[in-house]
């Protein structure tokens, strides 16, 4: 038989005492959720911000290329009149 007065029930047992090493653990591992938070934010700003310049970028080359290629046509349409010019002048040059 146990001698003392205390019996202990079976099953769990709190303990209501505060342990410094576990008040520290404890808030050590809420400030680390804090950081890394603040770290996700942070970058997620800097990913939005390199999303924005990017579409930015895009759509000026867009732009761009749509001006080369107009300019490639236009360059093409005067080359063939020209061409057809020369053909014209030779075919006639040989029939006379």
């Amino acid at each position: 038989m146990n001698t003392d007065d205390h019996i202990e029930p079976p099953g769990w047992h709190w303990d209501k005492t505060l342990n410094f090493g576990h008040l520290l653990t404890t808030v050590s591992a809420i400030v680390a959720v804090a950081v890394m938070a603040s770290t996700f934010h942070t970058r997620l700003a800097i990913l939005e911000q390199q999303l924005t310049q990017q579409q930015q970028t895009n759509a000026r080359v867009q732009a761009d290329f749509m001006a080369f290629k107009q300019d490639v046509r236009s360059d093409l349409r005067e080359i063939i009149i020209k061409l057809d010019r020369i053909v014209e002048q030779r075919s006639n040059d040989r029939g006379k």
